[in-house]
């Protein structure tokens, strides 16, 4: 565990003050030089650059024209990704780049200059929106100029800027040129105000009561601009208030104050089931849910790879003015099924299979097969080597007629302990196609669960009679004879887990009776990759796990993941989570405490440690970093981005109703 460093958000043994934050560089008992201490903070209090940075700027102090042209390419990209329709008025080089006091930690900041009104008249709106955008850009970016970072910021040509340094490319001229006059900071007085506020904060946190929590938290935002833009107006950039500003900024101190916020209005927001009678004829939560997601496809924020036929169906064939409504209320006369549209899911019906622990399958079985034999195919369909043993049980399972959770109970009560099966020998099944290698089963049990599903669940199959058997491997026409003859004595195999695959490709995997182990689902989000959730405990229910599993599709769409994630829904804290979730670098694995939790705080855990999984690829951390568990640039971009998708996910795409689960 030393090796692979620490698990990113395990809590710490202790409570973590301000006065033991590691990343707080003016901490009393830590003695920091001033170089040092500008790696948090963008400032060198007694060391002025005789020069501009040289890899910018020429002698005479004019902009590199190749770096220009560079960061105006940057910039368009950026425009084009916030997505808004403003016109561009300015882009400014602003900060220590843009300055005499930058050092090698310094950051190349572009200021992106527009109208906010043009885009709502709302400005705090807009600000907002900005923010968030900005946040997903940095874990879809990661954007240098040789080893200098390059930061861009969306701001309203009315903002007030204070810098000592501003350069307009667009007009490729200094708009406020900097001066090499030494800068005098009371580095002491920078650190008491820092110290004084971020105690204040950490008070607030102790409020109980959320709604004097808000109030509280609103009036030390207010407190904090007060002071900043005091010493920005009496002595501008380099005043003790501004310095103090910075210092909160970068070490975490200001996205709490926001998390704490939000937490709180979360809390507000939520109805307990002691507190409220909610009328379930006027809201319909299932019919919230899928006209939420219709709306969402109409509007782009989610795609139709993503969703069900139905919702498609509806989302092309209904007015967004209906789907808004219907998503918002209940009707009389509402369609129990909605006209499907022509795209086709993966499979026609639902198959129900039975996995069998076979430890020497590839060993003993597989490898008898000549890979000169096999057959591949020339489409996406799944040819070859079998590589995971299992027995169907019946497929045709009519899935848009049967509820998972009434299936997945028939089996647990037929399945009282683990299946047992016999293999016979090898058969072969003949296509002109290719040839079907096939293990040979016996089982009552098999035939007794083929008998229960049938009389019970609707389903579509052209077969009478049930012959169980396990694939081995699709070969090559005419090739399978000379295999039947290679397996000739017979054993015994058993089978603890059950296997569902959806007509959409979804798998659900489970133990039936196993209280630790509920099942685990296999899903694809729009880009193909497979996704896994694994549900711990037979207490989370299927509604809650159908929400995470949309929950999870839309955050991996939204922060750019690119490989495939695992999330562990647990019942509690074990090994893996000491307060309320982890991820584990070295496993790349993620794991959420869900007892005793309201749905959207499972959710914010989710994108949390999702965030942390895209920061690791997009390696912003590597597997050994050891990374602070509160404070930091690490644990705070998660931090923010997580607050901003659950606010996406239920305000912006119609899935409010979170807050009541």
């Amino acid at each position: 565990m030393k090796k692979e460093g620490k698990n990113l958000s395990l809590s710490s043994a202790k409570s973590a003050r301000w006065r033991n934050n590691p990343n707080y560089k003016f901490h009393k008992g830590r003695s920091k030089t001033i170089a040092e201490a500008a790696k948090n903070v963008d400032f060198t209090p007694d060391i002025t650059q005789k020069e501009l940075n040289p890899l910018l700027w020429n002698e005479d102090g004019t902009l590199k024209t190749d770096m220009r042209s560079h960061l105006l390419k940057i910039a368009k990209e950026f425009k084009e990704f916030l997505g808004t329709d403003s016109k561009l008025k300015d882009v400014t080089i602003t900060g220590s780049m843009a300055n005499h006091n930058w050092t090698e930690f310094s950051d190349i900041d572009l200021h992106l200059i527009m109208d906010f009104s043009e885009i709502d008249a709302n400005k705090d709106f807009v600000r907002d929106f900005m923010d968030m955008k900005k946040a997903l850009w940095g874990l879809k970016h990661d954007i240098k100029i040789d080893d200098f970072d390059v930061e861009l910021y969306a701001q309203d040509e009315d903002d007030e800027h204070h810098s000592s340094g501003v350069f307009s490319l667009r007009n490729n001229e200094w708009i406020e040129r900097p001066s090499k006059n030494d800068v005098k900071v009371d580095t002491d007085l920078v650190r008491k105000k820092a110290d004084y506020v971020a105690t204040l904060i950490d008070g607030i946190n102790g409020i109980d009561d959320d709604d004097d929590k808000v109030e509280a938290i609103d009036e030390m935002k207010e407190k904090i601009r007060k002071m900043r833009q005091s010493g920005l107006d009496k002595d501008g950039e380099y005043s003790a208030e501004n310095l103090a500003f910075k210092v909160l900024r970068n070490t975490g101190y200001l996205d709490k104050l926001s998390d704490m916020k939000t937490d709180a209005m979360d809390s507000i927001l939520s109805l307990k089931e002691h507190e409220h009678n909610i009328d379930e004829e006027a809201v319909s939560k299932k019919q919230q849910k899928f006209f939420g997601i219709v709306r969402a496809l109409q509007t782009g924020e989610i795609k139709p790879s993503q969703t069900s036929k139905s919702a498609k169906g509806a989302a092309k064939k209904m007015s967004k003015k209906d789907v808004l409504d219907f998503a918002e209320t209940d009707h009389e006369g509402l369609p129990s099924k909605v006209e499907e549209s022509e795209e086709k899911p993966m499979y026609e019906h639902g198959c129900l299979m039975s996995n069998f622990n076979m430890p020497t399958w590839k060993k003993n079985i597989l490898s008898k097969i000549d890979d000169d034999d096999l057959y591949t195919g020339d489409s996406d369909e799944r040819y070859g080597l079998e590589d995971e043993p299992h027995v169907t049980v019946l497929y045709g399972v009519h899935d848009n007629e049967v509820d998972f959770e009434d299936l997945k109970n028939a089996v647990d009560k037929k399945m009282p302990e683990p299946i047992r099966a016999k293999v016979k020998g090898v058969s072969i099944f003949e296509n002109k196609d290719y040839d079907v290698v096939k293990l040979e089963i016996e089982s009552d049990q098999l035939n007794e669960m083929n008998s229960m599903i049938r009389e019970n669940f609707p389903y579509t199959n052209n077969f009478t009679d049930y012959n169980p058997h396990m694939t081995i491997a699709y070969v090559k026409p005419g090739m399978g004879k000379k295999y039947v003859s290679n397996f000739k004595d017979p054993f015994e195999i058993q089978s603890n887990e059950m296997f569902y695959s959806s007509p959409s490709g979804d798998k659900v995997n489970w133990m039936p009776n196993n209280d630790s182990f509920n099942r685990q689902i296999s899903f694809n989000k729009h880009n193909g990759v497979e996704n896994t959730l694994s549900v711990m405990s037979n207490e989370i229910s299927t509604e809650r796990v159908n929400y995470i599993k949309d929950f999870i599709q839309f955050v991996c769409d939204n922060v750019y993941m690119e490989n495939s994630i695992h999330v562990f829904l647990r019942n509690g804290r074990d090994e893996y989570i000491r307060t309320t979730a982890s991820y584990v670098p070295s496993e790349n694995t993620n794991h959420i405490n869900c007892k005793g939790r309201a749905l959207v705080d499972i959710c914010r855990s989710i994108a949390h440690e999702l965030t942390h999984n895209r920061q690791r690829e997009i390696e912003k951390f590597v597997i050994g970093q050891d990374i602070p568990n509160i404070g930091g640039e690490i644990e705070n971009e998660a931090d923010s981005v997580a607050g901003m998708l659950i606010k996406r996910y239920t305000h912006d795409n119609g899935h409010e109703s979170i807050y009541d689960l």
